[in-house]
């Protein structure tokens, strides 16, 4: 299981986006020749980045000081984005750079990733990617997928609506339920798809009755749904 930490989490909601003309290229080589004035704020966050691997890799045992680090050099490009750090039980390690949600941020992401020279022992993702989550701490409570149900529905722009509901749900804490919720949607479907192919999303508790009756779906089985729609539409 893959190790995660969170370093920054912004907002789940932003000003609509086109998504990137093309899929993220992946890592590149960056020529050590290259003048400082022709290099980017990308470039320049890669090659600190290298610099201070030996760092980075122990962020296990030097969670704050690393953190702190990536956050201020990330902060160059955009104080809005944010990136995990884990490792794979490969022993690989893993850095994603994520856009906390905000679909305007989707260009900035994809500019960083496609910098990201080739690092050994290392895998780049943009986007946090989709990876089973069975339960989420926040706000010191424990949540449970379990306790998440869906009813969806395509709009005519081809974005599937949701009705999340959470059993237990209190209104009085809705904002905390919705941030569940979203980091629940993350891990199930991905960040990419989250900001790309879903439309209004909203939160609420389970109607009374049969749950057989209600229409709701397990939140766990979002994801083959939401593949099969974009197979359609594209």
């Amino acid at each position: 299981m893959i190790r995660r930490l969170r370093a920054f989490l912004s907002g789940l909601s932003g000003a609509a986006a086109q998504p990137p003309a093309e899929p993220p290229r992946g890592p590149r080589e960056l020529p050590a020749n290259t003048p400082e004035i022709l290099r980017t704020p990308e470039d320049r966050f890669w090659r600190w980045f290298l610099h201070n691997r030996p760092l980075i890799e122990r962020y296990a045992v030097e969670t704050d000081a690393v953190v702190d680090a990536v956050q201020s050099q990330i902060n160059l490009i955009s104080s809005h984005l944010s990136f995990e750090l884990g490792q794979a039980a490969d022993g690989t390690f893993e850095f994603i750079i994520s856009a906390g949600g905000v679909k305007r941020l989707i260009p900035r992401v994809t500019r960083l990733y496609n910098a990201a020279p080739a690092i050994p022992g290392w895998r780049v993702m943009a986007f946090k990617p989709r990876h089973s989550t069975p339960q989420i701490e926040y706000g010191g409570e424990k949540f449970s997928i379990s306790d998440f149900y869906y009813a969806s529905q395509v709009g005519e722009d081809g974005k599937t609506n949701l009705r999340v509901c959470i059993r237990g749900y209190n209104r009085r804490r809705e904002k905390m339920y919705g941030m569940v919720g979203f980091l629940f949607l993350d891990t199930v479907i991905g960040e990419y798809d989250v900001m790309t192919n879903l439309g209004a999303i909203e939160f609420g508790d389970i109607p009374p009755g049969p749950m057989t009756l209600s229409g709701l779906k397990p939140l766990r089985d979002l994801a083959p749904e939401i593949d099969a729609i974009k197979s359609r539409l594209h």
